[in-house]
Parts: structure tokens; C-alpha cells; sequence
């Protein structure tokens, strides 16, 4: 067993959360100091210690312990984005919508599209459910696969609205004080964003439209100008929490900052536009990736 290569993990899931040693040791019932030797390589935990450090980060004890050193292999993507940028970036570019000639030759289909657009420029999240369903109609009537596109970025929307949402408020007005988003408040948000409360509301909305993301992902899939669009989406459902898994926040960000990766080295051009985006507005450089 690698002492340094678990402390480096453990430091690395603590870094990940934004966590303080002290946080840490007082979950422990240590002192930092322990945190320390720990991080360092000089003691290493025992497995029962082990156990209560992976149940606090909501991962698998078996992930603290594999060869990988998170440190060195991977890096998260770190930026802040201005208020007005990060209404824009959301709007048009993580969670895309799609038309062409053809579909707007369909009745129901300009009508989603129409009332999408409409959606967009509101400050709520209440009528997503009624474009979804008129893109719905518009493809089992019609069969524009541009509708199903559509669909499955306004399910993502919505999951993000439940994964980001329980603490908004505070979120909302640091931004339109300070005008972007600091790293503290970003921290707690988070955090708060774990609660089983909220949680559960992710996880319940998962379970409703589960079968429908797969089936309309599968249907991308079989396309030659969808299924880049296809993967895009089951990177981007780690970031919104669209899942069951039982891993908190951070550990998402990391599954889709490394799906993301693999995305861009295969020329995802979904994925790189993203991160063209990310670098205009943010401090994220494509060596991060």
C-alpha cells in the first residue's frame, strides 16, 4: 500500500470539496496535525479511519486507495465568470438548442422552438416543462430529430436548476453585488448544494426522466451528426447531478471534467466550444485539460 499516494488522494478529495484540514480532522475527531501527516505520507490511516474519511467525501473507500495519484493525473477546471457572462454561457452555449430548414417546416416544432426562445429570455424555470412537451409532440408527429436534441437539453436544464438552486438566493446576490462569483461563496454554495434535502430532489427527478434521457441518447447515438451531441450530454449530466449516484458535488465536477477531457482529445466539437467559451470568460486554459 502507497502511504504518499493515498495521502495525496486524500488531499486531493479535500482540495476538491474545498475543505480545510481542520474540517476534516474535526469530522475525525483529530487534530490537524494528524490531517497533516496524514496528507504527507508520514502516517498512514488505518481502514477503519479510511472508511470514515471516503463516507465523508461520498466516495468509495477503494477510491482513496487505487494507484492513481489524483493530484498529479488530473486538474479541475478553475475559473470565475463575470454575472453577465455566466447568464450567456448558460443560455446559449452548456445547454444548446438546435433547429435546421427542414424542422422549421413543421408546425409544432416552430412553436417549441418559438415559445424555447421565449423561455430562454425569462428569469424562471417555470415553463420548461411545456417546451419539453411541445417538442415532444413536435417529434412524435413529425419526427424532427432536432425536437429530441432540444428535449434533452431542457431535461439537463431543469436537473441544474435542482442541483444549483438550493441555496440561489445567496448565490444571486453576491454576483449582482460583486459582479462574479468568489471562490468562498462558491465553497458554501456547494456545500449546501449536497444537503440530503436537495439531494433527494435531485435523485427523484432523475428517477422520472431517466428512461427518457437514455432513450432519446440512444436515438442521438445511432446518428452520425447527433452522437457527438449525445456524448456531450452524458458528460454534462455530472455536472447537473443528473444522476444516482451517491457521490457528492465535487466528485461529479471531477467525473465530468475527465469525461470532458476525453471528449476534446477525440474533437468533440460540443465539448471544444465549450471550453472556447470557458476561456474567453474565465481563466481556464486548454493546458488545464
Amino acid at each position: 500500500m502507497d502511504i504518499s499516494r493515498i495521502g495525496s488522494n486524500i488531499r486531493y478529495f479535500r482540495k476538491l470539496y474545498g475543505i480545510r484540514q481542520k474540517d476534516l480532522a474535526d469530522k475525525l475527531h483529530v487534530t490537524r496535525t494528524v490531517i497533516t501527516n496524514y496528507e504527507k505520507g508520514y502516517n498512514l490511516p488505518d481502514i477503519a479511519t479510511l472508511k470514515l474519511i471516503a463516507d465523508y467525501f461520498r466516495i468509495p473507500v477503494e477510491q482513496l486507495m487505487l494507484s492513481t495519484d489524483y493530484m498529479k493525473e488530473s486538474q479541475k477546471l478553475r475559473f470565475e465568470i463575470k454575472a453577465d457572462n455566466i447568464v450567456n454561457l448558460s443560455k446559449y452555449i452548456v445547454f444548446r438548442f438546435v433547429y435546421s430548414e427542414n424542422a422549421l417546416k413543421y408546425n409544432l416544432f416552430y412553436e417549441a422552438l418559438e415559445k424555447h426562445l421565449l423561455t430562454l429570455e425569462m428569469k424562471s424555470d417555470m415553463e420548461w416543462e411545456e417546451v419539453y412537451n411541445l417538442y415532444l409532440e413536435s417529434w412524435e408527429n413529425n419526427h424532427t430529430i432536432e425536437a429530441l436534441v432540444n428535449m434533452i437539453g431542457i431535461l439537463l436544464r431543469i436537473a441544474s436548476y435542482n442541483s444549483w438552486n438550493n441555496d440561489y438566493t445567496k448565490l444571486k446576490n453576491t454576483i449582482e453585488k460583486w459582479g462574479y462569483i468568489d471562490h468562498k461563496t462558491l465553497k458554501y454554495y456547494l456545500k449546501d448544494a449536497d444537503s440530503d434535502e436537495n439531494n433527494n430532489e435531485q435523485v427523484k427527478f432523475y428517477k422520472e426522466n431517466e428512461k427518457s434521457f437514455f432513450a432519446i441518447i440512444k436515438v442521438l447515438k445511432d446518428t452520425n451528426e447527433w452522437k457527438d451531441i449525445a456524448d456531450y450530454y452524458l458528460a454534462l449530466r455530472y455536472a447537473v447531478k443528473f444522476t444516482d449516484n451517491e457521490y457528492g458535488e465535487g466528485l461529479n465536477y471531477f467525473l465530468f471534467n475527465e469525461y470532458m477531457r476525453n471528449l476534446i482529445y477525440l474533437g468533440n466539437e460540443y465539448a471544444i466550444e465549450l471550453l472556447n467559451q470557458m476561456e474567453k470568460i474565465g481563466n481556464v486554459r486548454k493546458s488545464d485539460i
